[in-house]
């Protein structure tokens, strides 16, 4: 059995929960296998021989996915993870919708 155990940081402070959630291959099909929820930013799930990938939230931000990997054997695998306040996002968006916007109206004004 191995121990994950992360921590979830972005630019400005750490989320104040953490949802980590491990999906097992099984077949060919990828199934929820565990979950844990933290009031800190950091978690630590236990894993059985297998191909894993993580899906991590906290609160307030953008979630994120880990590539699969492969849990042989006992082993302890530490994760650090970077997410974006989701108010990042929105003020991106806004921003490119303005651009854009401004760049419309200045190529299709007829020129007088």
């Amino acid at each position: 059995m191995a121990s994950v155990s992360g921590s979830v940081e972005n630019m400005f402070k750490a989320p104040d929960k953490v949802r980590a959630i491990a999906y097992k291959m099984n077949g060919q099909n990828w199934e929820k296998y565990s979950e844990v929820k933290s009031d800190s930013s950091s978690y630590n799930l236990k894993l059985n021989e297998g191909k894993y990938y993580l899906a991590i939230a906290g609160s307030g931000m953008l979630g994120a996915k880990t590539q699969p990997f492969n849990v042989l054997g006992e082993s302890d695998i530490s994760l650090k993870t970077s997410l974006f306040n989701t108010w990042y996002v929105y003020l991106i968006t806004l921003g490119l919708i303005i651009s854009i916007t401004l760049v419309v109206i200045k190529y299709t004004h007829k020129k007088s």
